[in-house]
C-alpha cells in the first residue's frame, strides 16, 4: 500500500502527473532506544488501573508465540474480532480470504520475519498484535482486540507491552504503520510516507478525480449542517437496505399499513417470568454456540425492517462489551438464529412500546430473539431460550429470569408459556393521530409497580 522509504518521486512531475495521485500520509515510529519510554507509560496511573482490572477477571500473560501449529489455533479468532469492529465501527465488510491465513502461517513456518504475540486473561485472548521484521524495525501489522475485554483497552495495554518488550532486543524502530488517531499517541517521533496510484487510462483517472470532487463536496455540505460522515453513511446503508428489499406489489399494502398506524395503532408487550427453582426441572438441550463472534459475522438482513449488517455488528459489539451473552447457531454462511441474555438489571427498556419498567432484584432477561425464515419450525427458539435459562440459573444470586413478547406475536407466546413461564402483565402503547398513551398493568403476585404515562410522540420511519 505504501512506497517503500526513499522511493524516487521526480519522474511524477512529468507525463505522468495528469495520471497519478501521489498522498502523504504520516509514519508514526517509536524509538526503541528510549528504553524507559513504554515502561513509564505503563505505569501510569489510568495503565495501571487497567492492568488491575484485567487480574481481577484472571491470570494476566503477555506471551510471543513461537510455535506455528499455536498461531493456526488462534489466527480465526483474532480475524473475527477485527472483521466485527470493522463491520461495526467503520462499516467495513471485509470477504473472507483463506489464502490469507495460510501466507501467515506460511512465513511463520519458512522463515523468522512474522512475530505474533498475546494478551491473554486466562486462556482467553484479550488482544492480539502480529508484527513483521523489516531490517532493523518491527512493523506492526495486524491488531486485534477482543470485546470481552473492551473496557480494559487491553490493544493499548498490549502495545506498551510490545514495545518495552522490543526495547531489550536489536530493533531501532517499532513501526505502528502509516496513519492518524491513537497511532500518534504512542510514537516518539514521525517520517513521511507515500502512496501512490498510478492510472495507465486518462479515462478512469477522470472518473476517480470526478468522484473525489463529488465525495468533498458531499463532506463539505455535511459539515456545513453540522451531521456527522459517520452517520450519514449508517443512514445511506439504511435506506439502501430498505430500497434493495422493496418489492414493487407490495408498496401498496405497505403505504397503507403506515397510513393506518399513523391514525390509530394499538400495542401490548406481555412480560413473563419463571423462578429459577422451575428452570431446574427442564430440559438442557445445549444446542446453541454462547458468545460465538463468528456465527454473528454471517448475519445477512432478509427482511426490510432488520438492521444493515453495519448496524447489527454495532449492536453485538455494545452487548459483548456491556457483558451480555449471545446464544446462536449458523451453517457454512448464515446466521440462523441468535439471542441474548443479560446477567444481571435493574430497569428493563422495553422498545416496542418505548416504555420501562422496573425489574425485581438479582433478575436476568432473555430478549431480541430472532430466526431466519429458512430455519423456522425447527425449534431452534425454544432450544435457545432453555439453553439461556439454564445458563441465567447458575449466576450467583439470580432469583428469576424475565422476557418480553408482542402479544399479536402468538407462536413465540406459545412457546414462552409452554416453557412454564408466568404471566406477569403488559405495558401498552396507543396512538391516535399522532398522540399517543402509555400504560402499564401487572398482577399482584408480580410485585411491580404500575405506571401510567401519556406524552406526545411522533412517528418516523
Amino acid at each position: 500500500m505504501f512506497l517503500a522509504p526513499n522511493t524516487p518521486l521526480d519522474w511524477l512531475e512529468g507525463k505522468w502527473a495528469n495520471q497519478s495521485i501521489l498522498k502523504t500520509v504520516p509514519r508514526p515510529l517509536v524509538d526503541l532506544s528510549d528504553k524507559e519510554k513504554s515502561a513509564k507509560s505503563l505505569r501510569k496511573r489510568g495503565n495501571k488501573s487497567r492492568i488491575r482490572q484485567l487480574k481481577k477477571k484472571g491470570d494476566l500473560q503477555f506471551t510471543e508465540l513461537e510455535d506455528t501449529k499455536e498461531f493456526e489455533e488462534i489466527f480465526d479468532t483474532i480475524e473475527d474480532f477485527s472483521r466485527l469492529r470493522l463491520s461495526a465501527i467503520h462499516n467495513v465488510q471485509p470477504e473472507t480470504d483463506m489464502r490469507r491465513k495460510q501466507l501467515h502461517l506460511d512465513l511463520m513456518k519458512e522463515t523468522d520475519i512474522v512475530r505474533p504475540s498475546l494478551l491473554k486473561v486466562d486462556d482467553d485472548i484479550a488482544s492480539a498484535q502480529v508484527c513483521f521484521k523489516n531490517c532493523d524495525e518491527m512493523l506492526l501489522s495486524i491488531t486485534s482486540m477482543s470485546p470481552f475485554f473492551a473496557k480494559q483497552s487491553p490493544s493499548k495495554i498490549h502495545l506498551l507491552m510490545l514495545g518495552n518488550a522490543l526495547t531489550k532486543t536489536q530493533y531501532k524502530n517499532f513501526d505502528l504503520s502509516p496513519g492518524n488517531g491513537y497511532k500518534q499517541r504512542f510514537a516518539t517521533k514521525t517520517e513521511e510516507s507515500h502512496a501512490l496510484t498510478v492510472f495507465f487510462n486518462k479515462a478512469e483517472f477522470t472518473r476517480y478525480k470526478a468522484k473525489r470532487r463529488a465525495i468533498t463536496l458531499v463532506r463539505k455540505s455535511l459539515e456545513r449542517i453540522k451531521i456527522e460522515k459517520n452517520i450519514a453513511f449508517k443512514l445511506a446503508d439504511k435506506i439502501c437496505h430498505k430500497l434493495k428489499r422493496l418489492k414493487l406489489h407490495t408498496i401498496p399494502a405497505t403505504v397503507l399499513k403506515y397510513l393506518k398506524h399513523s391514525v390509530y395503532e394499538h400495542r401490548e408487550c406481555r412480560i413473563y417470568s419463571i423462578s429459577v427453582d422451575e428452570i431446574k426441572s427442564l430440559n438442557q438441550p445445549n444446542t446453541m454456540n454462547r458468545n460465538s463472534i463468528s456465527d454473528l459475522l454471517k448475519y445477512q438482513p432478509v427482511e426490510a425492517w432488520q438492521d444493515t449488517t453495519s448496524q447489527f455488528h454495532e449492536k453485538v459489539l455494545g452487548n459483548f462489551e456491556k457483558g451480555i451473552h449471545s446464544y446462536s447457531c449458523s451453517n457454512e454462511d448464515t446466521l440462523l438464529h441468535y439471542g441474548w441474555l443479560l446477567e444481571r438489571q435493574n430497569v428493563s427498556h422495553v422498545f416496542e412500546v418505548d416504555q420501562k419498567f422496573d425489574l425485581l432484584p438479582n433478575s436476568a432477561v432473555l430478549f431480541d430473539y430472532y430466526t431466519h425464515p429458512e430455519a423456522r419450525g425447527k425449534g431452534l427458539y425454544q432450544k435457545s431460550i432453555l439453553q439461556g435459562l439454564h445458563d441465567a440459573q447458575t449466576i450467583p444470586g439470580t432469583q428469576r429470569v424475565y422476557i418480553g413478547v408482542l402479544a399479536d406475536n402468538k407462536p413465540s407466546r406459545h412457546v414462552i408459556e409452554k416453557l412454564g413461564f408466568n404471566y406477569q402483565g403488559s405495558l401498552f402503547k396507543e396512538t391516535l393521530f399522532g398522540r399517543s398513551k402509555k400504560w402499564q398493568r401487572w398482577n399482584k403476585e408480580s410485585q411491580i409497580e404500575e405506571k401510567e404515562l401519556v406524552l406526545k410522540a411522533s412517528y418516523s420511519t
